[in-house]
This record gives structure tokens, sequence and C-alpha cells, in this order.
């Protein structure tokens, strides 16, 4: 005797039945799919998480066009809008501006210094606020257009699986596995419980490259990457015995993604990079020989020049994160330096000549290191590392320190 259909049915739904827990995958696991805060457009019919806040399967909900109407235009992967126009009118920032739009509750996402180094007020409270300080003369963003060149694969030859129609934060984050950091906090900030991991590698957007979240494995952290020499955290803003980027006294990196590796895809020594925002490429580098990075740092006589956590004696072996000093979306600071640094706050409008805010995060003004820079600079006038009227503040310290910059007498960064 044959089963009948619902025997057959009954059947099919025990073998799918198991013990072991069902693995969940990226998605349902990211932010946009977690089912108690994910994505949750204003007035759809679908449970949070689910794919058409995002994708209309058929340009439409129970036959209607979705309320609001955004962009009626059909776009590559059936998004409700428009994938990218400009750095403030794209599909990420409809729902990433920290307004009740086109998310059915406010998404606020902080700046890095806010989030990781204990910044008391931020500067911009979502994505599209820190975009919108390109509007601003004396701030600096990383400039998505110039992401999305640099992503095609056509105009630069990288192998990555990027095409002309890919979006720019893409580039950075899968938006198919990113995680909160913090995850779902009204704080705010990072903790040990709230961490959560948003940075995808871009040259491991590939078909067979899995392209999930980077950091979250032991091996992508900053204490994995600086194994060969040492990684000192900096402090926790307000604090001389935390640090970040959990506001705890964990300071050698293994709390901490492994953002060296992830910038230097792009950033690095091969790669050019051409800036609309400068009207030229940027400096290539190699992290692993930079003297802020994986090289050897220059060693004064009486070893008396670095702030603390930073040790004089281990200044040779030290490598630096590059969110240390750099903010990754933008910043009201030149060349998006962060406003806050080893507990010491640092104003760098674009246009300013006047760096010793950031220098002397880390950097002590002694006598042993003003002697050494006349030395070196012999020949050059005040002027040239003072600003006239300011007595010892440092000006251009960038006329001979710089990422790429070497002497082979001084060895300056």
């Amino acid at each position: 005797m044959r089963p009948g259909p619902l025997t057959s049915f009954i059947v099919l739904m025990l073998l799918l039945i198991t013990t072991s827990p069902v693995v969940a995958g990226d998605y349902l696991n990211s932010a946009h799919g977690n089912a108690s805060y994910g994505v949750d457009r204003l007035d759809g019919p679908y449970a949070i998480g689910n794919c058409a806040h995002c994708h209309e399967q058929h340009a439409s909900i129970d036959g209607n066009e979705p309320s609001p109407v955004i962009d009626d235009s059909p776009t590559k992967h059936a998004l409700f809008t428009s994938a990218y126009t400009s750095a403030t009118d794209n599909f990420c920032v409809e729902c990433h501006d920290g307004t009740i739009g086109v998310a059915n509750s406010a998404i606020v996402n902080h700046s890095y210094s806010y989030r990781a180094g204990g910044l008391t007020t931020d500067f911009a409270s979502s994505i599209k606020d820190i975009f919108d300080l390109d509007s601003v003369d004396i701030a600096s963003t990383h400039n998505l257009d110039d992401i999305k060149t640099l992503l095609s694969s056509a105009a630069v030859g990288l192998p990555w699986g990027y095409t002309s129609a890919s979006h720019p934060c893409e580039g950075c984050h899968n938006p198919h596995a990113v995680q909160g950091d913090p995850a779902n906090s009204d704080t705010g900030r990072k903790t040990v419980d709230s961490r959560g991991y948003p940075l995808s590698r871009p040259s491991q957007h590939t078909p067979l490259s899995g392209w999930g979240v980077w950091g979250d494995d032991s091996s992508e952290k900053m204490s994995t990457y600086a194994a060969t020499g040492i990684y000192q955290a900096p402090y926790y803003y307000g604090s001389t015995s935390n640090h970040e980027p959990e506001n705890n006294t964990t300071d050698d990196g293994s709390n901490l993604t492994d953002v060296n590796t992830f910038c230097t895809d792009c950033h690095n020594k091969t790669t050019s990079i051409y800036s609309t925002t400068l009207g030229r490429p940027l400096y290539q580098f190699d992290w692993g020989t930079e003297i802020h990075g994986k090289g050897s740092a220059i060693d004064l006589p009486a070893k008396t020049e670095c702030r603390t956590p930073f040790i004089d004696s281990n200044q040779g072996s030290y490598i630096l994160a590059c969110t240390d000093c750099h903010e990754a979306h933008g910043s009201p600071n030149i060349f998006l330096i962060r406003p806050i640094v080893n507990n010491n706050a640092v104003s760098l409008p674009v246009g300013t000549t006047y760096w010793g805010d950031l220098c002397s995060s880390c950097h002590a003004a002694t006598a042993d290191l003003r002697a050494f820079h006349h030395q070196a600079n012999d020949g050059y006038a005040c002027t040239d590392c003072h600003e006239s009227g300011k007595g010892p503040q440092v000006n251009n310290c960038t006329g001979c320190h710089f990422h790429s910059s070497y002497n082979s007498n001084y060895r300056l960064f």
C-alpha cells in the first residue's frame, strides 16, 4: 500500500527534525537579520528581520507600492530605492539616518571615538550625519565616490568580485553579515557583553571566500597582528587606568579587531587610490615597515619622549592600530583624525598646519626630543616647525612625518 500525501508529508517533517541546533547562518546572526531588532521598514507587513524589508520581490507589498514610496525605479538588487547616488543619498542612509522615516525606529550609529574611545559628546549620531560632514569645510570623510571607483573591478583590476553596481558601503561591510558594535545598545558604548563585528574584508568579497565578518576570530585580533611586536591599547578618554575599546584594563589588543590587516587591503604600497578631495593620489605605504607599524622606531638616549601607557623601553617594538588615530567614516578633523587620542582632545580642522594636538597625545616634548629635532632640521627656519607667535608649539609635524615618509639619516616616519 502506497502512503498518501499526508503520510508522506509527516514522514518528511520527521526527517527534518533534529536534536542538533539549527545553524542560522550569517544573515540570521547579523544585525539586519536579528528577529528582535533587525530590519523593520515602516508600514511593512513582514516580521522583523525579513528580507522583504530591503528587497521587493515584485515591486509591491500586498499589491500596493510600499509606504513610504522612496523611489519607483527598479534596481539591480530589487532594493526599495536606488542603491547609490551620493554619500548622503543612497540605500543605506535611508535607514541609517537617525530618524524614523523609513525604519520603524531611529537607528543610531556613533563615531568610533564615542563607541570605543569614551568621547563624551559625539559629533554625529548616525552614518548620514557623519557623511554630512562633507558639507563642512573644516571636516573630512571617507569619500564614498572614490571608494566606489576603487571597488570597480574594471577600473582598477581588483579581483574581489565588486562591480559598477556594487554599493561603496559594501567595500567594508557585508550587509547580510554585518553586526552592531555595540549590539543593540542603548548607551552606544562598546562593552565586553555588547561586542559585535561590523567589518568584512574587501579582499574576501569573492564567491568562494564566504565573505563573513572580520574580527570575530582570535586570529583576527590586533594582538595576533602584533605578535612580532607589541600592541598597546591607548587610554580610554577620562581614564589613566582603563583602555580602549571596552573601557577596561585589557590593553594587549586581544579584544580589538585586526584593523591593520583590514585597512591595508586597500591602503598599501601597491594600490593606487585617487582622492578627489585632495586632488591627488593618496600616499602609498607599507605598514609592515612603517615606524608606527611593524618597523623599528628611533631611540633617543634618554628615552623620555613617550607618554603613558606607552613605555619608552618598548618604543622600538610598538605597533599601532589604524583606529588609534583615525575614524572610519568621518571626523571633524583633517584626514579623519579622531577628536580624542589616548585620553587627549585633538582639534585639527581642515586647513590647519598645527599638528601638536595629535602628536603630543603620545609624544612628550622633552628636552632630548627638542634637541633631536633641532639637529635633524639644521638649516631650516624656526617657522618651518613652529607657528609664529605660539612659542614652543610644534607647527607642521607632517612636513617630515607622514605615511610613507622615510629619511635614511634620521629614520623619520
